[in-house]
């Protein structure tokens, strides 16, 4: 009986025993070590999804920004590696495990390789200084914005979501810290820009909904950055583009704008239009107002995220102005002439537009240009079935 008494007490004494506090070395250790798992998972999604863009070439080149910008030590210290993501709206985030995402859309509003040098040092300061981690233990486990699920997929609903919200919606003393010493690592990389602080202000044209980045509400006012940074930069000329860079950046923004037009993402497919050269320009546009008049809801949709009011309202407003946006598209595919390698194409798109006006006869001849022109049998068919319904 005294042997079970004793066994008993040193059961619950062991039981009673308190877990070993953590020092706070340890604690952050071990926050880092969750964040970083959290973001190996999210990564992985990523990739497994297909947001990673497969461009040799221009992974190639970043890689070589990259390393311009860091040390081979940081480099194998916080495990950074980088990648350009499929996503054609304009963002760029860094998780704690040292992946660092620019997504397509960014680079169709950075003009020179200084710009998008700049915006990736803001990136690898937000890994190396762990804001990732801080982050995620300031906000809850199950925080996602709504916002977020927008700009990042359109409303797909993938499950990396709210690890993304944890790991990259920094604070404005975060954003803050990442401007300052991002410049300060730009500037030893050797680049220059007179006046840098104008991309800042084209990530929130038209795009990202109220602030900037990923939209979250403690981000810091595009101009309050500005104006932190102002009393850093020093006179200097811009620094120049490696050979090749305009002809790649024209190529990107091509498909970056191509990938927004099949996502109905039409308001920002026509700003990122005009910034091509012809008749990609032209077919663009005439797309995109095509899309506004056949796709209201979509439409209203994307108008109301950037502008962070009702679709109801925005739908009503694009319904009115559906032959307004048709002849808008009239005007562009007509611009495309016979010779142009797009030609083919126009004349889907220029059938499409005069059959919704109600232009029969010139929808027929557009049509039938195309079939002549067509090499895609699939699309052959269905525009034979259009024909028919004239």
């Amino acid at each position: 009986m005294m042997r079970v008494f004793f066994l008993l007490l040193a059961l619950c004494l062991s039981g009673c025993q308190s877990t070993p506090k953590l020092t706070k070395a340890e604690k952050i250790a071990q926050q880092q070590a969750e964040a970083v798992a959290l973001a190996d998972k999210a990564s992985a999604e990523l990739n497994d999804r297909g947001h990673r863009y497969r461009d040799i070439t221009y992974q190639a080149y970043l890689q070589s920004l990259m390393q311009r910008l860091t040390t081979a030590e940081e480099r194998q210290q916080y495990s950074l590696q980088l990648f350009l993501s499929s996503n054609p709206l304009v963002n760029a985030f860094a998780f704690p495990n040292g992946d660092i995402y620019i997504q397509l859309g960014l680079l169709t509003i950075t003009d020179n390789e200084a710009e998008l040098a700049f915006v990736l040092a803001h990136e690898i300061e937000h890994v190396l200084q762990e804001h990732g981690r801080i982050t995620r233990t300031q906000r809850s486990k199950t925080m996602v914005s709504a916002h977020i699920l927008d700009l990042l997929t359109f409303g797909t609903g993938l499950a990396y979501l709210p690890a993304i919200s944890e790991l990259s919606s920094h604070s404005k003393e975060m954003e803050f810290q990442a401007d300052k010493a991002g410049l300060e690592r730009w500037q030893r990389a050797g680049f220059s820009h007179p006046q840098i602080t104008e991309v800042l202000a084209r990530l929130n044209n038209g795009e990202v909904p109220r602030d900037d980045w990923f939209a979250y509400r403690t981000h810091p006012e595009n101009s309050e950055r500005v104006l932190a940074l102002a009393p850093l930069l020093k006179p200097a000329e811009l620094s120049p583009n490696p050979e090749g860079f305009d002809t790649e950046m024209q190529r990107i923004r091509l498909q970056a704008t191509g990938m927004k037009l099949k996502r109905r993402l039409y308001f920002s497919a026509l700003r990122d239009a005009a910034q091509l050269s012809s008749p990609w320009r032209e077919l663009f546009e005439a797309e995109a107002w095509l899309g506004l008049a056949q796709y209201p809801r979509p439409a209203a949709r994307e108008k109301a995220w950037l502008m962070d009011e009702d679709a109801e309202d925005w739908q009503a407003q694009i319904e009115a102005k559906k032959e307004q946006y048709l002849q808008q598209a009239q005007a562009h595919v007509t611009a495309v002439g016979a010779e142009s390698p797009v030609y083919a194409r126009s004349q889907r798109v220029r059938g499409d537009v005069e059959r919704l006006l109600g232009n029969n006869d010139a929808a027929r001849t557009a049509y039938q240009r195309f079939l002549t022109l067509s090499e895609s049998p699939a699309e052959q068919a269905y525009v034979r079935t259009l024909i028919e319904k004239l």
